[in-house]
C-alpha cells in the first residue's frame, strides 16, 4: 500500500487531537501531552520513511517472465541471488542447507564428501569414533584426529 502523506498526516494529527484530549481528562499537563506528541510524531515518521523506503515484490517478481519485473529486482538481483555447487537438500547431508551462516555453509560445502560423511556419522547419527573407525577402515585415534582438523577448519568460519 501506498503512502500518501498528506491523507497519513490528516489521520495522525485527528488521532493526535483525540489523545489530547484523553489525557487532559486523565490529569496530564500540557508539557507531558506535549511529549507524547513527540513520541508519536518520530514513530509516525519512522512509518513514513519506511513506507516510502520499502518497495514490495509483486508475487510473480522472482518467475522468469519480464513482464511486471521490480526496478530494485533487477538491481539487486545479484545480492539477491545464490548459487550452489552442489546441493545437499534431499539427501542426507540436508542438515547443511539448514545452516544459517553463508560462511559455515561454504566451509561445509569445501570439505570432502568423506568429511561431510564423517560429520553426519559422528553428529547426527550418533556413531561413536570406533564404530566411524569401523567404517572408514581406520583407527578410533585417526577418526579422532580427523574430527579435531575439521573443527579447526570450520571455526574459522563460527
Amino acid at each position: 500500500m501506498a503512502w500518501i502523506n498528506g491523507l497519513e498526516r490528516k489521520r495522525f494529527n485527528e488521532e493526535q487531537k483525540r489523545l489530547a484530549e484523553q489525557y487532559r481528562a486523565a490529569g496530564m499537563t500540557e508539557e507531558q501531552i506535549e511529549q507524547m506528541y513527540q513520541f508519536d510524531l518520530v514513530e509516525f515518521n519512522s512509518r513514513r520513511r519506511f513506507s516510502e523506503h520499502t518497495q514490495q515484490f509483486s508475487e510473480n517478481a522472482f518467475e522468469e517472465s519480464d513482464d511486471d519485473k521490480s526496478p530494485l529486482l533487477e538491481k539487486y538481483l545479484a545480492q539477491l541471488s545464490t548459487s550452489l555447487d552442489f546441493s545437499f537438500a534431499g539427501d542426507r547431508y540436508g542438515w547443511v542447507e539448514e545452516i544459517e551462516k553463508p560462511e559455515l555453509i561454504k566451509g561445509i560445502k569445501a570439505l570432502s564428501k568423506e568429511d561431510i560423511e564423517l560429520i553426519t556419522l559422528y553428529v547426527f547419527d550418533d556413531l561413536t569414533q570406533n564404530e566411524i573407525g569401523v567404517r572408514f577402515g581406520i583407527s578410533q585415534k585417526a577418526v579422532s584426529k580427523r574430527i579435531e582438523q575439521i573443527r579447526k577448519r570450520l571455526n574459522k568460519f563460527s
